[in-house]
């Protein structure tokens, strides 16, 4: 396989050449600002050239134009001021190099700073460097602001002129020219080669250029980190509609090396728990800055995942999918207090595999003051002889273990709207409205009226059950604190810094 694998594709602007003085030092052609003295870079040379008295020489294009009739060479007294190290240092690998140039027509504005004549000393500079590069100029006749115009262009020249070998990578050298040609063209390229295309950015330092170095340049890096804003805006927008698959499939790209391994752990967390693996999540949390303290002190609690699977139905309902919402919201509760009777009278509880957990019936005679009705419940005869801690069992249980529980309004919607709706959704392929949504969780005499009222009527039935004081699922849930975390984390992320 060759080991020329880099196609270089670079703008050229009027910095891009420099011209070296009778004493021995070098000016840019393009930089026409005045000295002390009153004469620019463009002049000293003009003068020093002895073209001083030809007027039609005082601009970049016909300057240049003259200079290649005359014999001038970059290499000799011309350097290519911006290219020239990256040519010679990259010069075994290169196969092939684009120098994209302005030839406007003469009725142009801007037609004097055309840079096709500095685009062909450039390439008759790297033909003689090596002439197994092949090397053609790009003359962009047409205007260089019309963006829809030259990505048609970037594209047709990508298709017909580019044939990257399966190693190969598409350098861009995009420093010179105005920025709808510069960006048009990293555009098309990327849409052409995806990740196969890198970005070259020159380090330029008019103290060497004066001594004749060309520019040092930076490392190559994948274009695409130039539309990471882009990305980065795009990823929030899922995020805050808690789509965080989304979010890691679009940023992966840009997340590749060590220093981006916090913001994927919060992404896999935010996977884990959008899915319900509140364990997984919580492993993933434990490594993560402020959080490691608080998630061993929730796995020791039976409320470990209670307050996330509240949060989750909060979550469900803002995108829009009641049906999860209320599934999420009821299970929620039912699960805690089900935790609630397993971990205060371990023994007589037993766990099950995908089933309910059977009762010891001689629980009553743990409880402080058992409910009048969960004897009469306990003594029904069962086909199976299995009393099993659901439905009207875990009621009575928990009535016994918080003598209080009925008479709060949100286990009296519970057992009430929210348990009949559950229940219907479960059995039927039916919808839910907000309306009957709230309607779920209301009571004759609390009735909830929105989001914020649901919320909090959820938390404080679940702080009754754990003895927490948590005002709203937001505050409640652990993940929802690295949900903001994780948002901060990328608005901080910058791939520029990633060394991949």
């Amino acid at each position: 396989m060759s080991d020329r694998t880099i196609t270089l594709v670079a703008t050229l602007g009027t910095n891009d050449l420099a011209y070296r003085m009778a004493d021995g030092s070098w000016v840019s052609l393009g930089n026409n600002e005045a000295d002390a003295d009153g004469l620019g870079p463009l002049q000293q040379a003009l003068i020093d050239l002895g073209y001083d008295s030809d007027r039609y020489l005082r601009n970049f294009r016909a300057l240049t134009e003259h200079l290649r009739r005359d014999g001038y060479q970059v290499g000799q007294q011309l350097l290519a001021s911006k290219l020239g190290r990256l040519i010679s240092d990259y010069q075994s690998q290169l196969r092939q190099v684009i120098l994209v140039a302005t030839d406007q027509d003469p009725s142009v504005r801007f037609h004097t700073t055309d840079t096709i004549h500095a685009a062909t000393l450039i390439q008759d500079w790297i033909q003689s460097l090596d002439p197994a590069i092949a090397v053609t100029v790009l003359p962009i006749q047409a205007d260089p602001r019309n963006f829809d115009t030259l990505m048609g262009l970037w594209l047709r020249t990508f298709r017909e002129q580019i044939n990257l070998p399966s190693n190969g990578s598409l350098w861009l050298a995009l420093q010179g020219g105005i920025a709808p040609m510069r960006e048009s063209l990293r555009i098309a390229a990327l849409n052409q080669f995806g990740d196969r295309a890198v970005s070259i950015s020159f380090l330029e330092n008019p103290q060497e250029q004066a001594q004749g170095l060309a520019a040092r340049y930076e490392s190559p890096r994948p274009a695409n980190i130039y539309l990471f804003e882009l990305i980065r805006r795009q990823a929030i927008a899922l995020l805050e509609n808690y789509d965080y698959s989304a979010a890691h499939a679009l940023l992966s790209p840009y997340l590749k090396s060590d220093r981006s391994r916090t913001l994927r752990t919060y992404l896999k967390a935010g996977e884990d728990w959008n899915r319900a693996r509140f364990s997984s999540c919580a492993n993933q949390l434990q490594s993560l800055p402020g959080l490691g303290t608080e998630v061993q002190r929730r796995q020791e609690q039976f409320w470990q995942h209670s307050y996330e699977s509240l949060h989750l139905a909060r979550a469900r309902f803002l995108q829009g999918n009641l049906v999860e919402a209320m599934i999420h919201s009821f299970r929620g509760l039912e699960d805690t207090l089900t935790q609630m009777i397993s971990a205060h009278y371990p023994k007589y509880v037993k766990e099950r595999n995908n089933q309910f957990p059977s009762i010891d019936p001689r629980i009553t005679t743990a409880l402080a003051k058992p409910d009048p009705r969960l004897r009469a419940e306990i003594d029904k005869p069962r086909i199976n002889g299995d009393l099993e801690l659901k439905g009207k069992i875990l009621r009575y249980l928990a009535c016994s273990h918080i003598p209080s529980l009925d008479q709060q309004p949100g286990f009296q919607a519970f057992w009430g709207n929210a348990m009949r709706i559950r229940n219907n959704q479960a059995h039927r392929i039916q919808g839910l409205n907000e309306y009957q949504f709230f309607d779920a969780w209301s009571t004759q005499h609390k009735p909830t009226r929105n989001l914020e009222d649901w919320d909090q009527l959820l938390t404080t039935s679940l702080n009754t059950l754990t003895g927490e004081r948590f005002r709203n699922s937001q505050e409640g849930s652990l993940f929802a604190r690295a949900h903001r975390q994780l948002l901060r984390e990328l608005e901080a992320y910058q791939p520029l810094d990633d060394p991949r």
